[in-house]
């Protein structure tokens, strides 16, 4: 809105008007990771703290959006897109603030389920030359639980402790709360929380190994390594069912990594989640069949561990 004369009913007189801009224009392009044209249903823009700043839901698909927002300060901001019925993401720093009533163009790259995280956190293609960490296996927001995800969580690329099982822990000890439902329907807890001084032990093999992966340092802007409750294993394989494969199971992300160098899939074995059953049992998801069990912490029985972080 530019100044501009509204004539009042009192005649005679006038009222001149000259209010300041309060909102940038910007043009958005969306591509996918690799640069090809893409179109959303929906668009979100969102601040570093994952406070949406605007939603946009345009009449038909459309891979160029006109947006107005408000200032943006210096900062990290997120991007959350639905293009054909899938998420994507991506992320973006502004180095200096926007001006208000100025025209912005911006290409925005967007990942998905499957696209990788580099040492840098920055997004990357499966096929990228950078030195990659993990890759996307979730995308959405888990903001209920302690230590929880804003944006989603990705899966480190080999398993952890060389490739060796271990021991959930070495002794038969209540550390969290119980999850004796039904497997399938295991209730919101984040693994993450138990990236402590506790379970980064010699007591609890299976978390000491998540937290270590294999020396290889958490990505620049994401959570530190942690071994993934039941509930996000879940997550994850729902998430890249017909994404990653076409087995429409747990196979999808069991074999998901094909095409990453440096990566290996999931073995057809057993791996460890965080979460317990009682003091003497905890979960762990056999990837031969996609079924759930309760086994024992501390018994010769011993599972894979495959490291997971929230970003």
């Amino acid at each position: 809105m530019g100044a501009g004369t509204i004539q009042t009913t009192t005649p005679g007189l006038t009222v001149t008007t000259d209010p300041a801009a309060q909102f940038s224009i910007f043009k958005f392009t969306i591509q996918n990771i690799s640069a090809a044209a893409k179109s959303a249903t929906e668009f979100k823009v969102s601040d570093g703290s994952g406070n949406v700043i605007t939603t946009v839901t345009p009449t038909d698909a459309s891979g160029e959006l006109y947006v107005a927002l408000p200032v943006m300060a210096a900062g990290t901001y997120w991007f959350n897109a639905t293009i054909n019925s899938n998420p994507y993401i991506a992320k973006a720093t502004v180095g200096t603030a926007t001006t208000a009533g100025n025209y912005y163009q911006s290409t925005v790259k967007m990942a998905t389920i499957g696209d990788v995280i580099l040492s840098d956190g920055k997004f990357a293609a499966r096929s990228s030359t950078g030195t990659k960490v993990a890759m996307i296996a979730y995308l959405g927001s888990e903001t209920g639980e302690a230590a929880p995800c804003n944006h989603g969580l990705a899966l480190a690329l080999s398993d952890e402790n060389s490739g060796n099982t271990c021991k959930w822990s070495t002794s038969k000890t209540k550390v969290h709360t119980y999850n004796t439902t039904n497997s399938n329907n295991f209730t919101s807890e984040s693994g993450l929380q138990y990236n402590d001084a506790t379970h980064n032990s010699d007591t609890y093999p299976a978390f000491k190994a998540a937290i270590a992966n294999n020396s290889t340092a958490a990505p620049t802007g994401c959570s530190a390594w942690f071994l993934a409750s039941g509930y996000q294993w879940n997550k994850m394989i729902n998430a890249c069912k017909n994404v990653l494969g076409t087995k429409n199971n747990y196979q999808d992300l069991r074999n998901g990594f094909n095409g990453i160098s440096g990566a290996s899939n999931l073995q057809s074995a057993c791996y460890w989640s965080s979460t317990e059953y009682n003091d003497k049992r905890a979960w762990d998801l056999n990837f031969i069949n996609g079924n759930w069990s309760d086994d024992k912490k501390d018994d010769a029985y011993t599972c894979r561990v495959r490291a997971c972080l929230a970003f």
